[in-house]
C-alpha cells in the first residue's frame, strides 16, 4: 500500500510540477507575444506611410490639382504638386453628429485599406446668383484653372459622391434657389432609404468661396487622397 501511495504522491508532485513549469513558460513567453504583436503594428504603419508618400508623389507628377482629407489636422485640402493651394478645417454642419468624421475616415479607408478614390458624381441641390470675377480669379489661380471656364454660381448646397456609398454634403451660408424641386426631393429620399444600408454621409459647412471652389473641382475622376488617423 505505501509503495502505491508513493507513486500516487510522485505523480502529484509531478502535476503539480508540470502546470507550474507551463505556468512558467507561458508568463516567459508572453511578453515576446506583445513585442510581435508591436513589430507587427508599427511595419503595418511604415507600409501605409510608403503608400501614401508613393501616391502623392504620383499625383504631384501630374502636375493636376487633387484633394486631399487630412483627417489628423482635420482639414480637407486641395494640393498642386505636393503644395497645398487651398484648405479649408472640416466643419460639422449643425446637426451632424462629431463621430461622423472619424465614421467617414474608416468607410473611405475601407476594409482594403484604400488611400486614393476616383469622385464618381455630384449634385448641387441649391445655388444662389452669379458671383464675382474677383473672387473667381482667386479660385482660378487655386485651382490652375481658366477664370472664365469657372462655375459662376455659389453653391448652398451640394454633395460629392466616392461610391461604395460615400458622400459630403456640402452646404454654404448663402440662400439659393433650386433648379429642379422635383429631383431634389428624390435624391433626399433616394439618400434616406440607403442610409440603414451602410451608407456613410458627412455633412460639413463651407464658406461660399469654399463651398464654390470645392464644387468646380468636383468632377467626376478628380483624385482624392485620404491621410488617415489611427
Amino acid at each position: 500500500m505505501s509503495k502505491i501511495r508513493l507513486k500516487k504522491l510522485s505523480l502529484g508532485v509531478l502535476s503539480v510540477a508540470s502546470v507550474m513549469i507551463m505556468m512558467s513558460c507561458r508568463d516567459e513567453t508572453a511578453p515576446s507575444t506583445d513585442k510581435s504583436a508591436d513589430t507587427s503594428d508599427k511595419r503595418a504603419a511604415m507600409e501605409e506611410e510608403y503608400q501614401l508618400t508613393q501616391l502623392e508623389l504620383a499625383l504631384a507628377n501630374t502636375a493636376k490639382s487633387y484633394l486631399v482629407f487630412d483627417m489628423p489636422a482635420n482639414k480637407i485640402e486641395i494640393r498642386l504638386k505636393g503644395a497645398v493651394v487651398w484648405e479649408y478645417p472640416i466643419t460639422l454642419d449643425d446637426d451632424e453628429d462629431s463621430a461622423a468624421i472619424s465614421a467617414f475616415g474608416k468607410a473611405f479607408y475601407g476594409g482594403k485599406g484604400q488611400l486614393l478614390r476616383p469622385i464618381t458624381d455630384k449634385y448641387l441641390f441649391e445655388a444662389s446668383d452669379k458671383t464675382s470675377d474677383s473672387v473667381l480669379a482667386i479660385i482660378a489661380d487655386a485651382v490652375n484653372a481658366n477664370p472664365s471656364l469657372l462655375q459662376r454660381k455659389i453653391p448652398e448646397h451640394f454633395f460629392v459622391d466616392w461610391g461604395d456609398g460615400l458622400k459630403l454634403y456640402i452646404r454654404s451660408n448663402v440662400t439659393g434657389t433650386a433648379a429642379s424641386p422635383l429631383k431634389n426631393t428624390y435624391m433626399r429620399w433616394k439618400d434616406k432609404f440607403k442610409a440603414p444600408f451602410g451608407e456613410t454621409y458627412l455633412h460639413i459647412k463651407l464658406e461660399p468661396e469654399g463651398a464654390l471652389t470645392l464644387y468646380r473641382v468636383a468632377e467626376k475622376g478628380y483624385p482624392t487622397l485620404l491621410i488617415p488617423k489611427h
